[in-house]
C-alpha cells in the first residue's frame, strides 16, 4: 500500500523542481465488517468503509463490538524531483517493533471496551443482568 502527497513545488528553481512526500506500509492489517460490494477491491476497504463487527460473545451475549485497522511496517520518505526526473525511495526499514507496539496497542483499545460502558445498546447494568440470568437457567 502506498500513497504519494505532493507536498511543494518550486516554479522559480532552475530547473523546476517538486517535493512529494511518499507512504508506503508492507502489512495492512484490518478486523471488522467489510461491505460485501468492497470484499475483492483493491481500494482501501481498511478505511472509511470498515464497519465494526462483533467480536467477542460471552454466554451467548455480545461483549466486544469494534473493528480493528493496523497499517504496520511503514515508511514515510521526501522525495525532491526536478523536471523529467524520476527517483525512488529507499527500502522500508521493516521496524518490526513499531508494528508490534501498534498491535498490541489496537488489541488493548478493543478489549478496553469491555470495562467501559457501552456507547449503543443494552447498558452495563442490562449486561450483566442478561448474563446472569443466562448463567443461571
Amino acid at each position: 500500500n502506498g500513497m504519494g502527497t505532493l507536498t511543494g513545488i518550486q516554479c522559480g528553481a532552475s530547473p523546476p523542481r517538486a517535493t512529494i512526500q511518499v507512504d508506503a506500509s508492507v502489512l495492512r492489517a484490518c478486523v471488522g465488517n467489510v461491505d460485501p460490494a468492497q470484499r475483492f477491491s483493491k481500494a482501501n476497504v481498511c478505511d472509511a468503509t470498515l464497519q465494526n463487527e462483533q467480536l467477542l460473545k460471552l454466554l451467548g451475549q455480545p461483549l466486544i463490538n469494534d473493528r480493528i485497522t493496523l497499517p504496520a511496517l511503514t515508511s514515510s520518505q521526501n522525495l525532491t524531483l526536478a523536471a523529467g526526473e524520476t527517483g525512488s525511495t529507499r527500502i522500508n526499514p521493516l521496524a518490526v517493533g513499531d508494528a508490534v507496539s501498534g498491535l498490541v496497542n489496537e488489541l488493548l483499545r478493543v478489549l478496553s471496551g469491555m470495562l467501559s460502558s457501552p456507547k449503543q445498546g443494552m447498558s452495563a447494568n442490562d449486561t450483566a443482568k442478561a448474563l446472569a440470568d443466562r448463567y443461571l437457567q
